[in-house]
């Protein structure tokens, strides 16, 4: 088990009692990177609203998404007004720091899974699991035949889309709710890559974190985003 596990950090806590023994290797592997960058992004800016530090949301984006998905999401989200986005290496904010500061995100950085389920439980057990901890956040958002694919779908169009769908989905969200849920746009994407199958546990182990972190309102309202957006 890695030190971003152990009960000392922030997101240890978090993944107490969360069944990751559901998760396929490469899912573990992916799953652990997505946890560790979230502890490395945030800087101070010296104000109240911190920072996102680009290098370090591109080693997190880059091995998911790929570099023309990470570029198209970054120049997405360099384009709004007030983007919070630098490349300069202020200093370290931790997640919850960040989250705390943001008034669109509701952290529970005390949060663990308790809700008991069998040792090997069923893909709607562990979704009724997810949202019973985090009522607010829809089950049909956390159900990984859902949301994923059409979140992969903006990052990668086929023949009949068009990338014009994910600028309609990140507007959609800004004027909802602002850059800090735009930007949760690019988390989800993260997550949606690192859920692919085999195995179907990874996203909503996914959610049940970014809920967390985020909280289950905001992303109910970016995943609602997404989904309301033609394709």
């Amino acid at each position: 088990m890695s030190q971003l596990h152990t009960p000392n950090r922030p997101l240890g806590t978090i993944l107490s009692g969360a069944p990751l023994h559901l998760l396929t290797q490469v899912q573990r592997t992916s799953f652990d990177a997505f946890c560790h960058t979230l502890e490395q992004i945030g800087r101070d800016s010296g104000h109240d609203e911190p920072l996102v530090h680009v290098p370090s949301l591109r080693n997190l984006t880059r091995a998911t998404i790929g570099d023309q998905a990470t570029d198209r999401l970054l120049a997405e989200l360099t384009r709004l007004p007030g983007h919070r986005l630098t490349d300069q290496d202020h200093p370290r904010l931790d997640w919850f720091n960040l989250a705390g500061r943001v008034p669109v995100f509701d952290p529970t950085p005390t949060a663990t899974f308790t809700v008991p389920l069998a040792d090997t439980p069923h893909m709607g057990h562990v979704i009724d699991a997810v949202h019973t901890l985090y009522p607010s956040l829809e089950p049909e958002l956390i159900d990984p035949q859902v949301l994923p694919a059409r979140i992969t779908y903006l990052l990668h169009p086929d023949h009949t889309g068009s990338p014009a769908h994910l600028r309609t989905v990140v507007d959609l969200v800004h004027r909802n709710l602002g850059w800090w849920a735009a930007f949760a746009v690019t988390l989800m994407a993260s997550a949606a890559a690192g859920s692919t199958a085999p195995g179907w546990a990874a996203w909503p182990l996914h959610m049940y974190v970014l809920a967390a972190l985020i909280g289950g309102w905001t992303l109910t309202v970016v995943g609602g985003c997404v989904l309301s957006t033609p394709h």
